[in-house]
């Protein structure tokens, strides 16, 4: 091992430039001065999954992929169901609205699962990382699935089987690393039960009494646990009304809970309109999510659970990794947020991170490795110039830059690093991670080593040049 200063570079790129002229043609150029004592995030860092898509296995192979990830937080979803401590390793087999969430289930509204609670604290042990569960609440009624020994049940009667189903919930998952814990699944989106035929009256000030007993329940059995409350969908205009009601109705919760959590989707995405606006933030917290979250919830971190896009029926896993690598660089902008985690089965046909048929990673699965294997703790730049995006985290030994390409030409990319508190010339490596067939729709990129980089250094200041393909991603890894 070479301990020495040590740079790589990771493009995910498309063939059409590797076939022998990638260097040979005259690329447009873009400037980034980046200052390395900025901060925009500073954490030890945390992505993780939803898990229990149709394509993860209880096996080696699956976990390997985890762990090759370094996946550091699963979220289980249990507000499907009741907690049932006496069979913990069955699947959920609460029903499904079809009509609402067909993706998710089968042709009887049986979650396309595979395996249960048991299953996920094996792997959250094998990969050494934490669980996030999702608890029932009334709120979930407006996709139609409430467990039905319960469904007959009264309001009262329904609330008060879920918190003892929370309860019982985290006295099992103090010792199952399980630690966080959400009360409910986007429950300001409520509206018709296609299952009951009726409208739940779920509103901010309901759904704070719940949250308060959940809460207080669950801090008696397990007092480490960490709570917080789902709602507002970022971006959403409502976020500000759901989130005033709840604080109106219980203003201690903003100092008892431990978290809240948000959604982040790009449904409208696809490659054509990403490569048109590389100045828009994927993935980042929306404007009216942030200005809530500041005014009041300013203490509490935010843990993004689902993050994703959704292009149904566009089958281009090689886009979408350029993707996924870019909305978790975009997510850590904000100081708030401590967790991101991706949601599978939101990135149309690969619906998770390995594919079913082999023991490759998916489009999805390439994105999250060209950011996890190279994140380090501190955020400290996030700039936009022409086609490219780039940004960049530092450690205590290591710091690394992120360049993405949105355009369908060659570009290059002149860095200055201001104020390196380390010296940037010594040996490197350039690495490239490529599709050989060259399209959006591929998924046979590799990773392959290619020479080396010059990096010229004055003082503090640290000047390099790189050349990035077409829809990539290039990520310069200086480790000492």
């Amino acid at each position: 091992m070479n301990f020495g200063l040590r740079l790589c570079i990771l493009v995910l790129a498309t063939h059409s430039l590797f076939a022998g002229h990638l260097y040979s043609q005259v690329p447009d150029e873009c400037n980034f001065e980046l200052d390395c004592t900025g901060v925009l995030n500073q954490h030890a860092d945390q992505v993780g999954i939803w898990v229990n898509t149709n394509s993860d296995r209880l096996d080696a192979s699956y976990i390997d992929a985890l762990k090759r990830l370094k996946i550091r937080s699963l979220r289980y979803g249990w507000q499907f169901g009741l907690f049932d401590p006496q069979d913990l390793s069955s699947q959920i087999h609460s029903p499904r609205d079809a009509k609402a969430q067909g993706y998710l289930a089968d042709d009887k509204g049986r979650m396309n699962e595979n395996f249960g609670p048991e299953g996920v604290s094996r792997i959250l042990n094998e990969i050494d990382a934490t669980g996030f569960a999702v608890l029932n609440t009334d709120g979930i009624n407006y996709i139609g699935n409430e467990d039905p020994r319960i469904s007959s049940m009264n309001r009262d009667a329904r609330i008060a089987a879920y918190a003892k189903s929370a309860t019982e919930w985290a006295s099992w998952a103090k010792s199952n690393r399980f630690q966080y814990f959400e009360i409910g699944n986007e429950n300001d989106l409520t509206g018709k039960n296609d299952q009951t035929g009726g409208v739940a009256p779920w509103t901010a000030a309901e759904y704070a009494k719940v949250a308060r007993s959940y809460l207080d329940q669950i801090k008696r059995v397990s007092p480490a646990a960490k709570c917080g409350i789902n709602g507002g969908l970022l971006d959403a205009q409502n976020s500000k009304e759901w989130f005033a009601g709840i604080v109106a109705a219980d203003p201690q919760l903003a100092n008892d809970l431990d978290f809240v959590v948000a959604h982040k989707y790009e449904f409208w995405l696809d490659q054509n309109v990403w490569q048109a606006h590389a100045d828009w933030e994927f993935g980042r917290l929306g404007t009216d999510y942030r200005q809530t979250h500041a005014t009041y919830f300013p203490k509490l971190p935010i843990h993004v659970t689902e993050l994703g896009s959704w292009k149904p029926g566009e089958n281009t896993p090689h886009y979408r990794a350029v993707l996924a690598t870019e909305m978790l660089g975009n997510i850590r902008m904000d100081m708030a947020v401590q967790h991101a985690l991706f949601w599978p089965t939101r990135w149309s046909t690969e619906g998770g991170v390995l594919q079913q048929s082999s023991n490759d990673l998916t489009g999805m699965g390439l994105g999250l490795t060209a950011y996890t294997r190279f994140a380090e703790p501190t955020m400290f730049a996030n700039q936009v110039n022409g086609s490219i995006r780039c940004f960049a985290s530092k450690g205590k030994t290591a710091s690394t830059v992120w360049l993405i390409n949105h355009s369908n030409s060659l570009q290059r990319a002149n860095v200055l690093m201001k104020n390196s508190e380390r010296n940037l010339t010594a040996g490197n490596a350039l690495w490239r991670l490529e599709s050989p067939t060259g399209t959006p729709m591929a998924n046979d990129t590799v990773l392959r080593e290619h020479g080396s980089v010059d990096v010229r250094q004055n003082a503090n200041d640290a000047r390099f040049s790189v050349d990035t393909p077409a829809c990539s991603v290039t990520i310069i890894h200086f480790d000492t």
